[in-house]
């Protein structure tokens, strides 16, 4: 479990807004006024232009933002529609008109933002993509394979379906290894990056956004020769919004698998609700995202297994793979070689080693044995002479809470609690027939 808090002016998942403000002939403007608001939370950045006329709202949290710019003699200008995305620099220059300032001009839905302020190579998988695209198993970070230079080193049906593990962060970007690439949730550091393990694996409706990061970089991404991904989770608004969801995999929708001779059992549910709001308006806000799965999945399996005569001492049917007979000697039986160096011993009759000399222990462990259910693929070995399917159980449960609090125009404050748990069940690699047996106890992490 991981609880998570930061002071939201240092937040690396958030971004940058900044410009410069000018009148229609050029000339810069030192001294305007500069409100940047969120739309959603409807918390302000005020600012104001130095003697080049620039201006910078930096540290603010991904989302739609509006600018408006006031000063004496021109008129009140507002830009809105502006999509702020993970660790982004926006820049949104301002030209003001003569007027008065109860004038306004106001520019709405204008063309997606370029990022000129900054060299950084990368794409953002933004909130729609995030929600919308179909995706096995439903992990976020599956998408990172959508940005160019971003290969799977676990194969491209593996790795980010996962729920936790290699599969999640067996990346490689612009051909680095796994282990040195670096991510980040909410700003903070979320991977081992020595063993590539993801620290928290948050749901797809805890996702807001996330950056997929390469080349050159700035200074706070350090510790990585590959690349970055930041990822930033969902914060409550004045709007309360919430989902709640069920997805879901059967056997009955599926194609018999080629190497079993009937459908195999499949399972999976994936369910969860989320919730987002304001505790105080315009000040205090929370989001809540739970969510579990239920897997039950088999596998076909083919294995060896001893046929009854072997179990009862009778090896009068062991051969090699091509026939030849194999005998057995009786090991009490060790004695030093009269016609030389070395020891002898005397064989089995009929390579047969009586029940006698079967060890108590064996003799319980010999009944786990099930018998052959198909044709051996050698009559003289009895290879492959028994199929089944291996089970595997899974259970995930995962919970996110953010809460977000504004202080001032200044200062705000957010903080967020993960928890996850995961329960795995899975058949032995021998097969047997006992049940106790055959089962791997439950595993438990969090």
């Amino acid at each position: 479990m991981v609880l998570t808090i930061g002071v939201g002016i240092a937040q690396q998942g958030g971004g940058t807004i900044s410009g410069s403000v000018t009148d229609s002939q050029g000339a810069a403007i030192s001294g305007a006024s500069v409100e940047v608001k969120n739309v959603g939370t409807n918390s302000t950045f005020s600012a104001v232009t130095n003697t080049s006329g620039f201006y910078t709202a930096p540290g603010m949290a991904v989302g739609e933002y509006e600018v408006e710019v006031q000063f004496e003699g021109f008129k009140r200008s507002v830009r809105s529609g502006i999509t702020l995305q993970v660790n982004q620099t926006a820049r949104i220059d301002i030209v003001l008109e003569i007027g008065e300032v109860v004038e306004t001009i106001e520019v709405v839905g204008e063309a997606p933002l370029v990022q000129t302020d900054t060299s950084t190579l990368g794409e953002v998988i933004e909130r729609k993509r995030v929600s919308d695209l179909p995706i096995n198993g439903r992990s976020a970070l599956a998408l990172t394979l959508l940005t160019s230079g971003v290969i799977s080193n676990a194969g491209p049906t593996n790795s980010g379906f996962g729920d936790r593990g290699i599969q999640l962060s067996s990346l490689s970007i612009n051909g680095s290894p796994n282990s040195m690439n670096a991510q980040m949730l909410d700003g903070n550091n979320n991977i081992l990056s020595y063993v590539g393990e993801v620290g928290v694996p948050p749901a797809v409706d805890a996702v807001e956004e996330f950056k997929v990061q390469s080349g050159t970089m700035s200074s706070e991404f350090g510790y990585t020769a590959g690349g970055a991904i930041n990822l930033v989770t969902r914060s409550g608004t004045n709007q309360i919004h919430g989902t709640v969801y069920e997805f879901l995999r059967n056997d009955k929708f599926d194609a018999r698998n080629t190497f079993a001779p009937t459908k195999l059992p499949l399972r999976y549910n994936q369910f969860g609700a989320s919730v987002g709001g304001p505790f105080i308006k315009n000040r205090t806000f929370g989001f809540f995202n739970w969510e579990e799965y239920r897997l039950r999945r088999s596998q076909p399996r083919i294995r060896s297994v001893p046929i009854p005569q072997f179990l009862q001492g009778d090896f009068s049917q062991l051969r090699t793979a091509s026939g030849a007979p194999v005998g057995l000697f009786d090991p009490s039986t060790t004695r030093p070689n009269p016609d030389g160096g070395g020891l002898v011993r005397d064989p089995y009759v009929n390579n047969q080693v009586p029940q006698s000399r079967f060890d108590p222990v064996v003799q319980n462990v010999l009944g786990w044995y099930p018998a052959p259910n198909r044709a051996p693929s050698n009559s003289n070995t009895f290879s492959n002479n028994f199929q089944d399917a291996q089970a595997r159980n899974v259970g995930w449960s995962q919970w996110n809470t953010k809460i977000d609090h504004r202080f001032s125009d200044s200062n705000s404050l957010f903080g967020r609690y993960s928890q996850a748990r995961h329960r795995a069940t899975t058949s032995s690699p021998t097969p047997t027939s006992d049940a106790i047996v055959t089962t791997i106890r439950p595993t438990s992490t969090s």
